[in-house]
């Protein structure tokens, strides 16, 4: 995500947002006006919604239908 990007969320008061990399899912928080360290958490974990602590997805989940990275040239 852009710095700008960043600022524009943290103004507005986006509290978290997922960022998806092939193989894991990082959560940053908005704390204090600012986005803290994201949590990392790879296909072993199971993560939920702030607003939806019930609905809880297994990393692994959103990953299952796609097919295999492959190596850069």
């Amino acid at each position: 995500m852009s710095r700008r990007t960043a600022i524009y969320d943290q103004r507005h008061g986006v509290a978290w947002y997922w960022l998806v990399h092939p193989g894991s899912v990082s959560v940053y928080l908005l704390i204090n006006l600012a986005y803290d360290q994201p949590a990392v958490f790879g296909p072993e974990y199971k993560i939920s919604l702030l607003a939806f602590p019930d609905l809880v997805i297994p990393v692994a989940v959103i990953f299952r239908d796609l097919p295999p990275l492959e190596p850069n040239a």
